[in-house]
């Protein structure tokens, strides 16, 4: 089976600076993708549904002139971005986030470590104490080092144990009024929606499974990101931030 990039996450190092909502020239020397892409074999929950494409039209082989393919899955792996509806009857559905929600400054911390760990409010401070505070408005990258393990599959990435979240560092992140928070895990916590829910009840979008944030040499970054605004949907599909199923370019800042 073929691989479905449904959401997309760039870093680009950049030699200019760039404004928004204005024609810009971007000059990239580099650019880092941060999602992974969807694939029959990736690490999901078991209860999930892994992706399939399948062609209903071929050229030559149906004597159609285009080739038209079906794909089908749970919007739930890969890299994606929740909305509040997710964990919450009552809350709103992807296209309600605001539209630039994924478009602006963000910085990459580089807390905890791989396999089972709880990110505390202290790591966070401790970082914070050396790169300066997380400002209000900034999206926040957690870089764990976990997105290593996405080839070891199920047991390596999921069943062993991940980076979590502690409720206090949710907290402290919510008081910051950040703009959106992404971890390289299938998920902020273990075995309940609570860290989903202080950040959703909040308006901060929660994204999962991005990767690459190692290969980010800078602290601050901005990011640009599109996702498609699908009425109902409790999911986005990043294509970013390929199609995988949404879309986020990360500018380092120099």
């Amino acid at each position: 089976m073929k691989k479905i990039s449904l959401m997309k996450i760039i870093l680009l190092n950049v030699v200019s600076s760039v404004l928004l909502l204005e024609p810009v020239t971007l000059l990239a020397k580099s650019y880092i993708d941060l999602s992974h892409e969807e694939e029959a074999q990736m690490p999901v929950d078991p209860a999930l549904k892994l992706p399939e494409m399948k062609l209903f039209s071929q050229v030559n082989s149906t004597g159609s002139k285009f080739n038209l393919e079906i794909i089908s899955f749970c919007p739930h792996t890969g890299t994606h971005m929740d909305a509040p509806f997710h964990v919450n009857p009552k809350g709103h559905s992807i296209e309600a986030w605001k539209e630039d929600v994924l478009i602006g400054p963000a910085v990459v911390v580089s807390v905890g470590q791989p396999g089972n760990y709880e990110i505390t409010k202290d790591d966070i401070i401790k970082w914070e104490s050396k790169y300066g505070e997380i400002k209000h408005n900034e999206g926040v990258l957690l870089n764990t080092g976990h997105s290593e393990r996405w080839n070891l599959g199920y047991d390596g990435y999921i069943k062993k144990g991940y980076p979590t979240i502690s409720i206090e560092a949710a907290k402290y992140l919510v008081a910051k009024k950040i703009r959106y928070v992404a971890v390289e895990a299938i998920s902020p916590e273990k075995d309940s929606s609570d860290i989903h829910r202080i950040f959703m009840d909040c308006e901060i979008p929660v994204i999962e499974n991005i990767c690459n944030l190692s290969s980010i040499r800078n602290q601050r970054v901005k990011t640009v990101g599109t996702f498609p605004a699908v009425r109902g949907g409790y999911w986005s599909l990043g294509k970013a931030f390929g199609r995988k199923n949404i879309s986020i370019l990360m500018f380092s800042q120099h």
